[in-house]
């Protein structure tokens, strides 16, 4: 221990393992979310735990700075920037370290004070590794996500997406200036996306709701669409020319998380016909939708897929889920019959966390812990008496997470692929 304090290049080597490992990581995002807390004493204490990670960091950097000539790199830049909101969101802590209530007097300031609270999600972006994802249809499809509840969102939650767009931008255009692109057209591109979405993302600022026109500048935000779908799009066509189907799964299945949650948005819609028939109807048209994308997927796969070969066993993990969906079909049918609709949102996520169990020995370990997931969320729904089936969202939010965090997995699986 001795030896590694007096050899600076060794102890800075190994400070740097611990702060990038990924158990830290998780730790460390853990300790964020306690971060949200009116409780002055853990505010206190996660302060200085912060700014203890936050000197060793700078200690990296400066290390870095001395004994590497790259110093303009695109890495040591990214450093700077999360360095940078590393000091936004520690500082933000003061306000409940030093109990200033946000609650003031004037408006202004009172909303002033929220948003600064709120900085304190900056530090989390450091953990989330935008950069390496940034690119991918998966990022894409996470994107489309975030766009759609935007429209939606109000208050803190508005907050938090400009904070993530406004950190997502600047991360984006510290990778363009390094980017080599293959054409002018495509450098034209992706920097007249970056200033659509600049101007997408200033607009969504609530100050600016009363600017003329502000509802039609408001809109724009569903030009950040464009460029997340040309990726999902031109990656769907690569792969449908290669055949490589399965190298994309993880986009179905992210699809069909963007799908439930964009069900429960039209069903939550005022225009829309609060009865149970109207939601039986709109859950079954998901459904429809999930049930095409899924089994069409297959169907690609098995048939044009070279790597597969028509090989039947290969179909073996989808058939080991066909018992558990055609008893949850046979239950819907009979809850309706019966009258019990409160009882149908429960009973799918039960069944369909029991799918999850037969994927246990062809999918990765972790991908269990989506169906224990689904369960126990089941098991909540039939036990409290207060959900009901007209109300879309514990429908929309569990299999939306569920099946988001089930396309994660496999896509972080296939990066770890030693052929991916």
């Amino acid at each position: 221990m001795t030896s590694v304090l007096k050899d600076r290049p060794l102890l800075f080597h190994h400070l740097e393992w611990i702060l990038m490992h990924p158990r830290f990581g998780i730790l460390m995002l853990l300790l964020i979310a306690m971060s949200f807390t009116h409780n002055q004493m853990l505010a206190t204490i996660l302060f200085v735990v912060f700014c203890i990670e936050l000197s060793m960091r700078v200690a990296i950097m400066r290390y870095k700075i001395r004994t590497n000539p790259y110093r303009s790199s695109l890495n040591s830049k990214l450093d700077a920037l999360f360095l940078v909101l590393d000091f936004i969101g520690i500082a933000s802590l003061l306000i409940t370290v030093l109990n200033i209530p946000l609650d003031a007097e004037s408006a202004a300031v009172a909303r002033l004070l929220r948003a600064f609270y709120l900085m304190r999600t900056l530090r989390a972006f450091r953990y989330i590794d935008l950069q390496s994802t940034m690119y991918s249809p998966t990022y894409g499809m996470f994107i489309s996500l975030v766009i759609l509840l935007s429209f939606f969102a109000q208050d803190t939650i508005l907050w938090v997406v400009i904070i993530f767009f406004s950190v997502e931008l600047a991360v984006r255009a510290l990778i363009m200036r390094h980017m080599e692109f293959e054409t002018k057209k495509e450098r034209l591109s992706e920097w007249g996306y970056w200033w659509v979405d600049l101007v997408a993302t200033v607009v969504m600022i609530p100050a600016l709701a009363v600017v003329p026109h502000g509802s039609a500048l408001r809109a724009l935000r569903l030009i950040r669409l464009l460029r997340p779908w040309s990726i999902i799009l031109r990656n769907l066509r690569d792969v449908i020319r290669e055949g490589q189907f399965m190298q994309e799964v993880n986009l179905i299945v992210l699809l069909l998380g963007v799908l439930a949650i964009a069900g429960a948005v039209v069903m939550s819609r005022p225009g829309f016909p609060d009865t149970t028939v109207a939601h039986l109807i709109g859950w079954g048209s998901v459904l429809s939708l999930a049930l095409l994308l899924n089994y069409g997927g297959l169907a690609l796969w098995f048939l044009f897929d070279p790597r597969v070969r028509r090989d039947l066993m290969q179909l073996k993990p989808a058939a080991d889920a066909l018992p558990a969906l055609a008893m949850g079909a046979v239950l819907s049918l009979a809850l309706v019959l019966h009258g019990q609709y409160a009882l149908l949102a429960g009973t799918w996520m039960c069944l369909y966390g029991l799918t999850h169990v037969a994927y246990r020995q062809s999918l990765p370990a972790i991908h269990y812990a989506v169906g224990i997931f689904y369960m126990l969320s089941g098991a909540g729904c039939l036990l409290s008496p207060g959900v009901g089936f007209t109300n879309p969202w514990p429908m929309g939010a569990v299999f939306g997470l569920g099946e988001l965090a089930g396309g994660f997995i496999l896509y972080r699986n296939r990066l770890e692929e030693p052929d991916a």
